[in-house]
């Protein structure tokens, strides 16, 4: 009742089960768990709320508090623990900070995922920058090359068939590189 009054959307359940079969389906960004239920226990709920979706911030209120269940609920990815009885403005202060953790943690994410699509960009645009400028030096050195042939000493032809070769590497490591960034971005 007091998160509802605060604005928050609250779903309520009997027993851990239940719980996480909801949590399954719609991936709150937060979970609000007591330690001591039918069924399954808070410490075995934080644990699977952990593999369902780990940016979900978890919450323990408990009655029977102490330091040494504090502790084994924070190593096993709680965001915070309260003993009860608690003062209604004392849940409202945690969710409120377990809920800037969720939106600060999503806005790192869509942050990730923007400096990684910028990443891509980039080598994709420096590749074709330096694909062209090689391609056509490869060119002019097969022209070379081809219409050379023998009038070419031995040396300068060596030269050619180097700077050939050494141009098709750079080519290939240009061409790895955009392949690896397409893979990396799910292109390929």
């Amino acid at each position: 009742a007091t998160l509802s009054r605060a604005g928050y959307a609250v779903e309520t359940y009997a027993d851990g089960e239940a719980g996480l079969k909801r949590v399954n389906e719609i991936h709150p960004a937060i979970v609000v768990t007591d330690l001591k239920m039918p069924g399954i226990g808070g410490i075995e709920v934080i644990q699977h709320v952990r593999e369902i979706d780990p940016d979900i911030v978890v919450i323990v209120i408990t009655g029977f508090a102490t330091v040494s269940t504090a502790v084994e609920a924070m190593k096993s990815g709680a965001y915070d623990f309260v003993p009860k009885p608690f003062v209604a403005e004392e849940l409202r202060v945690i969710i409120r900070r377990a809920a800037e953790r969720w939106f600060l943690s999503q806005e790192a994410k869509r942050l990730q995922a923007e400096k990684a699509a910028q990443a891509r960009k980039f080598i994709t645009f420096v590749s074709h920058q330096l694909q062209s400028p090689l391609g056509a030096v490869q060119q002019y050195l097969d022209v070379m090359a081809y219409k050379g042939g023998d009038q070419l000493a031995e040396e300068p032809r060596k030269w050619v068939d180097r700077s050939r070769i050494k141009i098709s590497e750079m080519l290939q490591i240009i061409s790895d590189w955009l392949t690896f960034s397409k893979v990396e971005s799910g292109q390929l």
